[in-house]
């Protein structure tokens, strides 16, 4: 096979560059079409009136119902009795795990390790966490600190209220 010349490769180019122009062309005047169609709905709809153009050609519509003028300074805030409360400490509480999981778990001893009558009693670990509502992931880094209130045997790990976990212990020894 021939290697094609110079000249013929750059009119085999030339052609296929006005193919592409005549396609982009095409797009262009779809998207032209689709635009005056999308006016002409405005227009019918009688929504015109809410919208007023931001450019000369009135591709783009801002709404202008509601603006609200100020005699503010571009760099002035307003003036309001205002108090932030927003603390660092209320931002990690709702945020940090290492503040909000330990304390899940506070409240998951006093809510679901004592009976109705005020004595300890104790679950399993994953029956703990799916009542507290943690991922496992972040349950096994935050339990470790809490190992005072379990105990394992045969494999599983116990979780118990303050008042029996030693008894609970001293029972697997013993066992």
């Amino acid at each position: 096979m021939k290697k094609p010349t110079v000249k013929e490769s750059i009119l085999k180019h030339k052609d296929q560059i006005k193919e592409r122009e005549k396609l982009i062309q095409t797009v262009l005047n779809e998207v032209q079409t689709r635009r005056d169609t999308v006016t002409k709905a405005i227009i019918e709809l009688g929504l015109r009136d809410k919208y007023k153009p931001t450019s000369r050609a009135g591709a783009t519509y801002t709404k202008t119902k509601n603006k609200k003028k100020t005699n503010m300074k571009p760099n002035e805030l307003p003036r309001k009795n205002f108090v932030n409360t927003n603390t660092l400490d209320k931002f990690r509480e709702e945020h940090d795990y290492s503040v909000i999981i330990p304390k899940k778990i506070e409240i998951g001893i006093d809510k679901y390790l004592l009976t109705p009558e005020g004595k300890g009693a104790y679950l399993e670990d994953l029956k703990f966490r799916d009542l507290l509502g943690i991922s496992p992931s972040v349950w096994r880094r935050y339990a470790k600190k809490f190992e005072h209130l379990q105990a394992r045997h045969d494999g599983i790990l116990y979780w118990g209220h303050p008042s029996i976990i030693d008894e609970m212990r001293e029972a697997i020894t013993n066992g």
